[in-house]
């Protein structure tokens, strides 16, 4: 039975890709420069915008939560104290509903299956995080879009 579910915030609820290319963040071979991101700060989270289908999967989740009463959480990572900082504090104000007690914010991404459990299911964008998520036997979903990912996490709660 799943009771707890996680969301990932780069690229599930936070539009990544924009913040990157808005503060010319990202190096020629498509990969973030991290010296700059980490030289901006908290700010950099702190800014970033709800990317469009993340808003609607989160308006969509908290109906579901209230169907279901499962517990909502943030599996997130950021090396970087500041970072953490940043996306605490863009949750705070975009996702209030979200305890702080259940955001776990890790060092790096591959970190994210150390909090795998049988009754957790996590979102998350990428496919190796929720491969390992499931290794460890646990959930996941792999985020596409908003309406997908609602119809399979209705599907899961009702098992």
């Amino acid at each position: 039975m799943i009771d707890e579910v996680y969301l990932d915030m780069d690229g599930v609820l936070t539009n990544w890709d924009y913040q990157i290319d808005f503060y010319n963040a990202r190096k020629p071979t498509g990969k973030a420069n991290w010296d700059k991101v980490c030289k901006i700060g908290a700010k950099f989270w702190i800014d970033m915008p709800w990317l469009l289908e993340g808003h609607d999967l989160y308006l969509g989740i908290l109906e579901l939560q209230k169907k279901y009463n499962f517990k909502l959480g943030v599996l997130s990572a950021i090396f970087s104290n500041s970072g953490k900082r940043g996306k605490r504090y863009w949750l705070e104000c975009n996702c209030p509903e979200i305890n702080q007690e259940n955001v776990i914010i890790c060092n790096r991404s591959f970190n994210k299956v150390e909090h795998a459990k049988p009754n957790r299911l996590l979102i998350d964008d990428k496919p190796e995080n929720c491969a390992d998520f499931v290794g460890a036997g646990s959930n996941a979903i792999l985020f596409t879009t908003y309406k997908e990912v609602l119809h399979k996490l209705e599907e899961k709660l009702k098992a």
